[in-house]
């Protein structure tokens, strides 16, 4: 009966270490695309009536965004960056992992 619980527990446990960020990132990225309509309405006007255009380049606009901070922190300076904001965060935030050993 033990192994059973046990099983059922480390399950569910599972389930939301996987679900729960995942549904957080999908609501991120529905917010931030909402946010980003009112840049993208003047571009809407210019198009016949197309439904969902003006979510379509919300989207296209986040993933272009995503996209261009990928590219910068694959540099020298952007990975550099990124080092020194991730130190930075693991000081003032408890429970972060640390990078200094």
């Amino acid at each position: 009966m033990k192994a059973l619980r046990d099983f059922v527990t480390s399950a569910v446990l599972t389930g939301l270490l996987i679900t729960v960020p995942l549904y957080l990132a999908v609501l991120l990225l529905l917010k931030t695309m909402r946010s980003l309509m009112v840049l993208v309405r003047p571009i809407v006007a210019l198009f016949p009536s197309w439904p969902h255009l003006e979510d379509l380049l919300a989207l296209l606009t986040v993933l272009l965004a995503c996209f261009a901070i990928g590219v910068v922190v694959r540099t020298s300076a952007g990975r550099a960056m990124r080092e020194r904001i991730e130190r930075t965060s693991s000081r003032r935030f408890p429970g972060t992992y640390n990078f200094e050993a």
